[in-house]
């Protein structure tokens, strides 16, 4: 199966590398899966898998896990789990052309955009954290080339970092980082 580039395969791809998964279940079927708590943004992504494999949307399915409700969107689609779980290197050019796309599913997924004013003017500053050092410096590269908005990336926090979320401590296993 062949994808064509296209707004919404850029924005699905961005959102899965920030908050997708494909999983096998165990009957062996492959699900392109998406579980968040924010409604719309699991919509969007239900949406735009629909349309990339044309098909109706699916029903985003409401689920609870510890007292917190998720918003999932499953699709069954080997292809496309393949197609989205590539490496990144791989990835980014079919979804180069849509830059906006792109960059609104993982901001979506992993970060924030905002605007200040700054010396009588507008900034915009966008956020994004992840742990993956490559994914955002491509990201930073995608927003210097496409918009013209530049960006830095600091070591927000260490590998064996702790702190409490609520009634758990969290330790992180991996390097976090923080695009600004």
């Amino acid at each position: 199966m062949q994808f064509k580039p296209s707004w919404d395969l850029s924005f699905a791809a961005g959102a899965f590398l920030g908050d997708g998964s494909f999983v096998e279940d165990s009957d062996y079927h492959h699900h392109v899966k998406l579980a968040v708590r924010d409604y719309d943004f699991a919509k969007a992504f239900n949406d735009s898998v629909a349309i990339i494999l044309g098909r109706r949307p699916n029903v985003v399915l409401v689920t609870s896990n510890k007292g917190k409700t998720f918003y999932e969107s499953k699709y069954s689609c080997r292809p496309l789990g393949l197609f989205l779980e590539r490496p990144l290197k791989q990835l980014l050019p079919d979804v180069s052309n849509y830059p906006a796309g792109f960059l609104r599913g993982l901001f979506s997924a992993d970060g924030s955009a905002g605007v200040w004013v700054w010396n009588k003017r507008l900034e915009i500053r966008p956020e994004l954290g992840n742990s993956d050092l490559e994914l955002l410096t491509a990201v930073g590269s995608i927003l210097h080339t496409s918009f013209q908005i530049n960006s830095n990336i600091y070591l927000a926090r260490r590998k064996g970092a702790s702190w409490k979320n609520g009634y758990k401590t969290v330790i992180l296993r991996k390097n976090a980082y923080q695009l600004r």
